[in-house]
C-alpha cells in the first residue's frame, strides 16, 4: 500500500518521499503520475487527509472525461492594489509602504470575459477596498479601474 503522507503545493508524497501526484492547474486536481497509475487502479493508494479540500488524485484521462473542454479553460488573473487606507480597512492592520497588491490566478474556471470581471474581480469582496483592480484574461488586460 503506498500511503500519501505530505504534500507541498505540486506534488503529494508517499513515505519514502516519492511523489505520487502533480498538481494540474486546468483541472485544479491532483493526476496520478503515470508510474502510479496501476496502484491507483487497484485500490492500493491511501490517500492522505480526509478533511483535505483535494484529498485524493485521478488520472489525466479520468479527468479529461469529466472535463473535456478544460485545455480550453482561458487564463485569468486579478491583481488588487491597496492604498494605506484601504488595506488598514482590508487586513486591519497598518501598511508600511504607500501601496500594496495581492494576486490570484485561475485556469479552471470556464468563465467568459464578462463572468471574469463579475465573479473573479469580486473575489473574496477585495474589490471594495482596492483602489484598483485589474483582470487578465489570456493575456489581455480587460479591466483595469476601481472596480465596484
Amino acid at each position: 500500500m503506498i500511503r500519501i503522507v505530505g504534500w507541498d503545493g505540486i506534488n503529494q508524497f508517499d513515505e519514502d518521499g516519492n511523489a505520487i501526484t502533480v498538481w494540474h492547474k486546468k483541472y485544479c486536481a491532483w493526476v496520478v503520475l503515470p508510474e502510479y497509475e496501476e496502484a491507483y487502479k487497484n485500490g492500493e493508494i491511501d490517500w492522505w487527509g480526509e478533511d483535505n479540500d483535494f484529498p485524493s488524485g485521478l488520472t489525466l484521462e479520468e479527468l479529461k472525461k469529466l472535463y473535456p473542454n478544460a485545455e480550453n479553460y482561458p487564463d485569468i488573473t486579478v491583481i488588487w492594489t491597496w492604498d494605506k487606507d484601504g488595506y488598514r480597512k482590508e487586513f486591519h492592520e497598518p501598511l508600511e509602504t504607500e501601496t500594496t497588491s495581492c494576486c490570484r490566478s485561475w485556469e479552471y474556471l470556464d468563465y467568459s470575459k464578462e463572468e471574469a470581471i463579475e465573479r473573479v474581480g469580486k473575489y473574496c469582496d477585495w474589490n471594495i477596498t482596492a483602489f484598483n483592480t485589474t483582470v487578465i484574461y489570456n493575456g489581455e488586460t480587460i479591466f483595469d479601474g476601481k472596480l465596484d
